[in-house]
């Protein structure tokens, strides 16, 4: 077994922990969704829109990782 398809198998076990956290974080962005309509000051804003950011950017990396994980561990054609 060559390093990238360790690295493939590792990247893999690490998306299906950011993935298994991004469901578990689901009902927290609800209800931050929700409070975006109320009265809020600048601090409250600027946490719900930095976790909003947050979670684009863990998606983000959680689909990179799946995807080269799954390119790397395929069979090899030689």
């Amino acid at each position: 077994m060559n390093s990238k398809k360790i690295l493939g198998y590792i990247f893999i076990v690490i998306a299906v922990f950011l993935t298994l956290a991004i469901f578990a974080l689901i009902p927290q962005l609800m209800a931050i969704l929700a409070a975006l309509k109320d009265n809020s000051n600048s601090y409250q804003i600027g946490y719900r829109v930095g976790y909003i950011a947050f979670l684009i950017i863990q998606t983000m990396i959680t689909v990179i990782l799946w995807k080269v994980g799954i390119r790397w561990t395929k069979k090899s054609s030689t």
